[in-house]
């Protein structure tokens, strides 16, 4: 099982019925190197996502933006509402899909997607250009 999950182009983990981790790949590691120490079986997604908001210094350590950010990215793993699209503090862009299992846990696919998103805010710009020159 391991192999398959490491094969994805994406990063995966697993969470059991109590929002703890079951396993996870080294694609979504990467992606949370800022806390790789707290990643390991067992942990709690809400204590990993909290230190993630505490050493993420686009948050500039505001406690109210903290919390913020664990209550948004908490309400969307539980309600598994579409995708949730992150600035990280390197700079690249992230797309979070939360699904539910039929045993009460989860899945977090964890896709970059900087590419598309640089893309779209130089359509965005050359949009208000073309508006601001009319």
């Amino acid at each position: 099982m391991l192999d398959a999950i490491e094969s994805l182009a994406s990063g995966f983990a697993l969470f059991d019925p109590d929002e703890r981790l079951v396993i996870c790949n080294s694609k979504f590691r990467f992606a949370f190197s800022l806390i790789e120490n707290h990643i390991r079986r067992g942990a709690k997604l809400e204590d990993m996502t909290r230190r993630y908001a505490e050493a993420n210094e686009n948050l500039h350590g505001n406690a109210a933006a903290i919390d913020g950010f664990v209550s948004k990215c908490m309400q969307h793993y539980r309600n598994a509402t579409g995708n949730l699209v992150y600035l990280a503090p390197d700079g690249l862009w992230y797309r979070m899909m939360d699904y539910r299992s039929q045993d009460g846990g989860g899945m977090v696919i964890h896709t970059g997607i900087t590419e598309s998103k640089n893309h779209e805010m130089q359509l965005l710009a050359a949009k208000d250009q073309a508006d601001s020159a009319n």
